[in-house]
């Protein structure tokens, strides 16, 4: 597994088993106050409350410094407790019929970041296989219980028309329930592409476009959740645009999703809609990107043809953002007196301006940088719709866009790009 994948499987898994509690408190106090009486319903909450927390082979390093062994013992308790979750769930759900919270379990069972399951007839041996997948893309073919995996498919359908019907829920849960199931079905997509198969996402892709006509300024922001995800249908077709091959989306699916896009109520999906055809025009044409660095430097994009330029948005506050900069660098001076040229472009306000200069001479970067203070409102992050760092542009030498990378990629990523760019007539 490359080293950043690695670290940022070992940031979420943190986040979610931390995190956790604090979630199903804020959902308990959400969808309805509990006595303190310790009734045989509340009992069995509680137990249910602990499943996913469970460590179920504590002869596993959980904090080993060995990858695999810390991937293995971490994913299989997540396979093993979402699934466990999943069943006596429903087994307090038909207990306590009448109980509200069978909702919240529901809307957890749900979360896509606490509770994914993919059903595998063994559990070892799936997780085994997503780690050789992860690290070398080798095909997984560990079975699947599809009665399971069916059984709980048509149980869910019953139980979440209960849920959006039911007056124990708010129009905001619905929204967010409704939202957990389309960034499940595109999870389901990936997994299907590890197995060497192929899911249809129409559904998916017009279930992101009703979700934001029906929430046309976005959700409250729901348990686990960052502020910034506020307007959930804006981050998952931003999901399907920045990794379609993740999911095996095709380029007609693409065409069709940002048609709709910009017919959306929400004015933020009809802006992601804009920038990604002004992604589609920069494979095409010339980019008009111009901006002065913090050293003086007055850099025009149409006076580089010629050179392989990036073009890095990123902040202060970044941590990813730094983890990669050593392998950028190694890149960097790899190939810079071959035509490389990268440029930093800061995402932050005036306030890290200090912070940033500072940042950017501890960590030794070599390449110039842009600031300008506006944060997120900086006039290219507009036009692209970043609401996130890292991210990154990789122009060939006739000025065209070759690669749009979000997040933060391996060294191995950067160079396979950079040299194909630099090697090509």
């Amino acid at each position: 597994m490359l080293e950043t994948d690695m670290i940022r499987f070992k940031l979420l898994f943190l986040l979610s088993v931390l995190s956790l509690p604090i979630v199903m408190r804020q959902m308990e106090e959400s969808f309805v106050t509990i006595s303190t009486e310790q009734s045989l319903a509340d009992r069995d909450w509680e137990a249910l409350n602990l499943v996913l927390q469970r460590r179920n082979h504590p002869e596993l390093k959980y904090s080993s410094p060995d990858q695999k062994e810390y991937f293995i013992s971490s994913a299989w308790d997540f396979e093993l407790n979402g699934r466990a979750f999943r069943e006596k769930g429903l087994e307090f759900w038909e207990k306590y019929p009448e109980d509200p919270r069978k909702f919240q379990w529901l809307y957890t069972a749900m979360h896509p970041r606490l509770c994914y399951v993919h059903y595998f007839l063994d559990a070892r041996q799936g997780v085994e296989d997503l780690f050789h997948y992860d690290a070398n893309k080798e095909r997984i073919t560990a079975p699947i219980d599809v009665q399971a995996e069916k059984a709980w498919v048509d149980r869910y359908s019953m139980l979440k028309a209960e849920f959006l019907t039911s007056e124990d829920t708010t129009e905001n849960q619905k929204g967010w329930l409704r939202a957990f199931e389309l960034e499940q079905d595109l999870q389901h997509a990936q997994f299907a592409l590890a197995r060497g198969l192929k899911e249809k996402l129409n559904r998916t892709l017009d279930g992101i476009i009703d979700l934001s006509n029906r929430y046309p300024t976005g959700l409250q922001a729901g348990p686990s959740d960052h502020s910034f995800m506020r307007n959930t249908p804006f981050f998952i077709a931003q999901k399907v645009l920045n990794h379609r091959s993740r999911y095996g989306v095709e380029n007609d699916a693409i065409t069709y999703l940002v048609s709709r896009m910009k017919e959306s109520q929400n004015s933020e999906v009809r802006a992601l809609a804009a920038s990604e055809e002004y992604l589609i025009k920069l494979r095409k044409t010339t980019i008009n990107m111009a901006f002065r660095t913090l050293d003086g430097q007055y850099v025009d994009l149409k006076k580089l043809k010629g050179k392989v330029v990036m073009i890095d948005f990123w902040e202060f506050g970044c941590l990813p953002c730094q983890l990669e900069t050593p392998g950028m660098i190694a890149v960097y001076e790899k190939y810079h007196q071959r035509g490389l040229e990268i440029f930093g472009i800061s995402l932050d306000d005036e306030a890290n301006r200090a912070k940033f200069k500072s940042l950017v001479k501890k960590l030794n970067i070599p390449w110039s940088q842009n600031f300008e203070g506006k944060g997120y409102k900086n006039e290219y992050a507009v036009k692209l719709s970043i609401r996130a760092v890292p991210r990154h542009l990789i122009f060939d030498r006739s000025g065209l866009l070759i690669a749009d990378l979000e997040g933060s990629k391996s060294r191995e990523t950067y160079d396979a790009i950079i040299k194909a760019a630099i090697e090509s007539n």
